[in-house]
């Protein structure tokens, strides 16, 4: 754990005094970290399709899903925060499949408070954290709003540190209608759920209501995960979280 906060203020500095280093270092970190889950992304696209990347972050996920869905296909990629943003923009200019959205992903269209994390660009939140002091008012939109409604969707890939329930009830519309092909990858971490005010298994519940079945991905192995059984990670502490698949029951 010591090295691990290590790490994460060595990453923090970088990114803030040396965002140079940072940019080229931090794909290395994620090959090597998540190796597993770039394979199972890159496994889910098809040149052609039409993806989001709900919480792109400074656009490495976005970059990869922009290389999969190649010139046929498109990427809409969402981040709420100014600096991450930008940095987003810088990564994506040349990259004419990508469409950028300078806001939160949420279940309405409006205004939404982004609470902005001390220490990790990665961090920031929808929602209010004690110790997190600054803040700024954003854009937020559903994509049951954002997407028109003949849009084939294809891909989602979603992070965005405990606010997905809220995220997945602005899509469900769009959720239903593309099921029959439509794939997920998302973070499920339990205690910033919980923080925001739902759980890891009213998330499951929701998915398998719209007509989907989550699996739990650990390494290359994927474990279809019910609603009942995801009870049983409610209560997980705050550094435990998992990745998810989901797709069609």
């Amino acid at each position: 754990m010591e090295n691990k906060t290590v790490a994460i203020k060595i990453g923090d500095y970088l990114y803030k005094h040396c965002f140079g280093a940072y940019r080229l270092l931090y794909p290395i970190m994620k090959h090597y970290q998540d190796g597993a889950e770039i394979k199972l992304i890159k496994a889910s696209v098809n040149a052609g399709d039409t993806v989001l990347d709900i919480g792109a972050n400074i656009g490495f996920v976005t970059r990869l899903l922009s290389r999969s869905v190649g010139k046929q296909g498109c990427v809409y990629a969402f981040e709420p925060d100014e600096v991450n943003f930008r940095h987003l923009q810088a990564a994506t200019q040349s990259l004419s499949n990508v469409t950028l959205k300078h806001a939160a992903v949420s279940n309405t269209s409006g205004t939404i408070t982004v609470y902005k994390s001390p220490m990790l660009n990665v961090d920031h939140r929808t929602y209010p954290i004690d110790d997190y002091t600054s803040k700024s008012e954003v854009a937020c939109l559903s994509i049951d709003d954002f997407l028109p409604k003949d849009t084939k969707l294809d891909f989602i890939k979603m992070d965005i540190q405990g606010y997905e329930f809220t995220a997945l009830q602005g899509m469900k519309n769009t959720l239903i209608r593309n099921r029959d092909h439509l794939k997920l990858f998302m973070e499920l971490w339990p205690a910033g759920l919980k923080k925001a005010g739902s759980s890891a298994s009213a998330v499951i519940a929701f998915l398998e209501k719209c007509g989907f079945q989550p699996h739990l991905q650990r390494g290359q192995r994927l474990s279809p995960l019910t609603s009942l059984q995801a009870k049983d990670y409610d209560d997980e502490p705050d550094n435990i979280y998992f990745n998810i698949f989901v797709k069609k029951q």
